[in-house]
């Protein structure tokens, strides 16, 4: 059991899955706003006045 200090029981499983779960959620949500926030900008820039029409 080497660099494990947590028994590999179901709950501690589950709990380590719910929190990945939880962070994966706030990472895509985040990237989601961030990306909106670039797409935006680029709609408002001029040279890209046709961007959204390619996408």
């Amino acid at each position: 059991m080497e660099g494990n200090i947590l028994p590999q029981t179901p709950e501690v499983k589950n709990g380590v899955l719910e929190k990945t779960q939880k962070a994966e959620q706030s990472v895509k949500a985040t990237f989601d706003t961030e990306l909106a926030k670039v797409l935006e900008r680029l709609a408002e820039n001029p040279y890209f006045e046709n961007f959204g029409n390619r996408i």
